[in-house]
């Protein structure tokens, strides 16, 4: 519910490619993402923004959006990944109702 659509921000599922949103802001390309459904769970991911048109409401549009889908196809639950610096992203998944899980980190070979 918290993820209704911002004023001006259209959503478009892709037909030919499952999972797949693109949404303008007032007719202009303004973000992206991609759902991966599977066991009733379904993941978020490439949720990208144009950066000009950032905090007006086009990721938090794109979530309800998959959101949407991944529940139509019978997904009830979402998960993503968002990098611990990322504060806006935070932010606004939290504000979603996502809580975070666990952490994870890359392991880097030292020469």
């Amino acid at each position: 519910a918290a993820a209704t659509a911002a004023p001006g921000v259209a959503v478009t599922l892709d037909d030919g490619a499952p999972g797949r949103a693109t949404a303008t802001l007032d007719g202009r390309p303004a973000g992206s993402g991609a759902a991966v459904a599977a066991g009733g769970w379904s993941g978020l991911f490439e949720l990208e923004t144009e950066p000009g048109l950032r905090r007006r409401g086009v990721a938090r549009t794109l979530v309800g959006a998959l959101a949407r889908w991944s529940l139509a196809g019978g997904s009830d639950r979402l998960y993503l990944q968002v990098t611990a610096a990322n504060g806006p992203a935070q932010a606004l998944y939290q504000a979603l109702g996502f809580t975070r899980s666990h952490g994870y980190h890359y392991r880097v070979a030292l020469t």
